[in-house]
């Protein structure tokens, strides 16, 4: 057998004019296999890739695609040389990286082959377990690590209605106040008790007492969307009984649009009254007390607020400015620093971008730094710019992408990377290395991985992925409730 030797793992361009056949005089001694091309080298769970040969042989052959893992599929019969090859959704912790072979075989009996390698990556591996499914899909919806090593998965949506409009639009149409228990150990989910009221959108936070507190988000009464409103209470979660309580309602805050754990076991919380204008609270969850907090003014719409290891409050958001000469108000960037120990804001240095961004996030990485990430119109795709709090300064950085995806999620992992998904079909998952300052692809996920899906990280190294909505515009109920493992780096 004449073989090639081992692919590059490098992306390869297509070529065409690739085939070219031999016959009659200076015909050779054997079938060869001049180039192979395919279509990536950087692969995704469940990806189609297009695989082809050239080749030359003096007789009537055959050719033979295999696959150590995933299916071929031939594309035409007429034309073998090209294959299409279906990788497997996951490719498990400790097995090898799938090949594939094509091998030519001429009546003589005489082969020559060539074989197809897939880029390992430094990121993840996964397991998708189908056999313990979550007892309802879930989007919109929050998991929590407790304690215990147990992942307490709350309310979301659990099924949409389509409207018929251009866009096709997805309306909530059920939702859930059930939550239920994943047991890592076993791998296993069990019910737990229900919210008082259901909510998607919400937000949870581990209190130092190993509680868990629900706040904010939508709620909606059984005739569906047009009664959709917002949550106004504050509900506890007590893990050593499984049991709810509501402990208080919101006051004059009609609505909670982000909320932060602080240092002191307090929960800031960014709103907004019922005329608009902006509301904001420190609640005490041991003593289930409030009192107001200082509020930015109406001209700034925060998008996200994280805590800072200083035990500041980094937010971060647009604001409004008059226009020049009677034109209308411009939108900016801006990003703002609150004190609890003096209740006040200050303006952090200016953001690189001046031009009108939209759906800001934050992600605190292990240096302190924060991660900021923002859609950005004029030049389209979403841009990244990091903020070092000891300097109070912005710099530019690498961005995920090209795209300009409807939205975006970004989610913090236990190894200090974060891991940025959109909204969009085909997207290929990609990862913040906050050492290098660059962005990896996250290979070997499952397929048609779900957007609005809750991340956790796990002490084992592991994180969780559990829930989310396949595609815009396609019903939540066709989403397969499973529960996906992926084996990442250890942390630091």
């Amino acid at each position: 057998m004449r073989k090639l030797q081992r692919l590059s793992a490098a992306p390869v361009l297509w070529l065409t004019g690739v085939l070219a056949l031999t016959t009659g005089c200076g015909q050779p001694q054997g079938p060869v296999i001049n180039v192979a091309h395919q279509s990536t080298s950087e692969l995704s769970g469940g990806e189609d890739v297009t695989l082809s040969v050239s080749y030359e042989v003096g007789a009537p052959f055959t050719i033979q695609w295999t696959a150590t893992a995933g299916t071929v599929v031939a594309r035409d019969a007429q034309h073998p040389i090209n294959s299409n090859w279906k990788a497997p959704n996951c490719i498990p912790e400790g097995a090898p990286m799938p090949v594939v072979t094509a091998t030519i075989t001429e009546e003589g009996g005489r082969t020559a082959s060539a074989e197809f390698h897939f880029q390992e990556t430094p990121l993840f591996r996964c397991v998708v377990n189908e056999g313990a499914p979550m007892s309802r899909p879930r989007v919109g919806h929050t998991a929590t690590r407790l304690a215990s090593g147990k992942v307490l998965v709350v309310g979301g949506v659990s099924e949409f209605v389509t409207t018929q409009t251009p866009t096709q639009a997805s309306i909530p149409s059920v939702l859930e106040s059930s939550a239920e228990l994943y047991e890592p150990s076993t791998k296993t989910w069990a019910p737990t008790g229900a919210l008082s009221q259901p909510r998607f959108d919400h937000q949870a936070h581990l209190l130092p007492s190993g509680k868990v507190l629900v706040v904010g988000g939508f709620w909606a009464r059984a005739e569906g969307a047009s009664e959709q409103r917002a949550a106004t209470t504050v509900e506890r979660y007590e893990p050593s009984t499984g049991t709810w309580t509501v402990a208080s309602e919101l006051g004059e805050i009609a609505r909670v649009k982000r909320s932060v754990l602080l240092a002191s076991g307090k929960v800031l919380l960014l709103g907004l009254e019922a005329t608009g204008q902006p509301r904001n609270a420190l609640y005490d969850p041991e003593a289930n007390t409030w009192r107001p907090a200082t509020a930015l003014s109406s001209e700034v719409a925060l998008d996200d607020a994280i805590r800072l290891p200083s035990g500041e409050v980094l937010a971060a958001g647009t604001r409004s400015i008059p226009g020049r000469n009677g034109s209308p108000p411009n939108t900016v960037p801006g990003a703002w620093r609150y004190d609890p120990g003096t209740d006040a804001w200050t303006p952090t240095g200016a953001m690189k971008t001046t031009e009108k961004t939209l759906d800001t996030s934050l992600s605190l990485l292990p240096s302190g730094e924060v991660l900021c990430l923002y859609r950005h119109r004029p030049q389209g795709g979403v841009l990244a710019e990091l903020y070092r709090a000891e300097t109070n300064t912005w710099t530019l950085t690498e961005s995920p992408s090209s795209a300009n995806p409807f939205r975006f999620a970004t989610h913090p992992l236990h190894s200090g990377q974060v891991l940025f998904s959109t909204y969009s079909l085909y997207w290929k998952m990609r990862a913040f290395d906050p050492a290098r300052k660059v962005w990896r692809l996250v290979g070997h996920l499952p397929g048609d991985l779900p957007w609005g899906m809750t991340v956790t990280p796990l002490p084992s190294g592991q994180t969780l992925l559990v829930g989310g909505q396949l595609h815009a515009g396609e019903p939540l109920s066709t989403t397969p409730q499973r529960t996906v493992w992926l084996h990442g780096p250890p942390s630091p």
